[in-house]
């Protein structure tokens, strides 16, 4: 069940950045399927939307302190443009940093409201930015405002893409800017009623201040007093090595 609509024993990624960043093929979900929760135990996933945005840098330097490795569903011409060589050199850090890069369309479009044609077109014009900054295509995509219908996932079957929405959402871009306890308080409330064994695919943004500025340092630390193994999606699903093709 979604809390909202909107995004522990080892304290790092299970794998170094270079095992993460393998581009073969493994068991994993299959493609065109909504994906709400970890298939492994335990797991915590930390996912942000809408990067690179504004407050990359600042996220990525507070991940890097803290040793963790997430997932970050970009798009290519929202905030800022992955055709400008900030946001290029931010997408470039973060996957070189080990954390995994998803699809979030090319200009973060409501998937349900245009034809099957454009919602290609918002895939494929991301695909060819990524190749072409970081040499990969990503096999996990969110769609905009977690909208889905049957045409979406059609097409997203076709295209090979598995599809990640969320259990919980922080709601961390309808607050206040600089108020981080809303959004921490979820994230708790969510810890302290889960059931054993239980994970989480947590949805945050990139653009949102309180939360590349405090937010993301409380909640890993609560997440792993909590016992957590903090993860990126491919690894939430089993699928280390999977999340991404040429």
């Amino acid at each position: 069940m979604f809390l909202a609509l909107l995004a522990c024993p080892a304290f790092s990624s299970a794998l170094p950045a270079s095992t993460l960043h393998q581009h073969q093929r493994r068991a994993g979900p299959a493609p065109g399927v909504s994906l709400a929760t970890c298939t492994i135990p335990n797991a915590f996933a930390l996912t942000f939307d809408d990067g690179p945005g504004p407050y990359a840098d600042v996220l990525l330097d507070q991940l890097d302190k803290l040793g963790v490795k997430t997932t970050f569903f970009v798009n290519g011409n929202n905030v800022g443009s992955l055709d400008d060589p900030v946001y290029a050199a931010r997408l470039k850090r973060a996957y070189d940093s080990g954390h995994q890069i998803a699809s979030h369309t090319y200009s973060h479009a409501d998937l349900t409201a245009i034809g099957s044609d454009q919602i290609r077109s918002e895939m494929t014009l991301l695909d060819d930015q990524l190749r072409r900054l970081i040499g990969v295509k990503p096999t996990y995509m969110r769609p905009p405002y977690g909208a889905v219908n049957d045409q979406v996932l059609n097409v997203m079957r076709q295209l090979n893409y598995r599809v990640v929405l969320w259990n919980l959402d922080t709601n961390d871009c309808r607050r206040s800017p600089s108020d981080v306890k809303p959004a921490l308080a979820t994230i708790q409330n969510a810890l302290a009623n889960a059931a054993v064994g239980s994970s989480w695919i947590a949805l945050a943004h990139v653009t949102a201040y309180a939360t590349a500025y405090n937010l993301v340092v409380d909640a890993v630390n609560d997440i792993r007093a909590k016992g957590y193994r903090l993860v990126r999606i491919d690894e939430c699903f089993g699928d280390v090595g999977g999340a991404y093709t040429q």
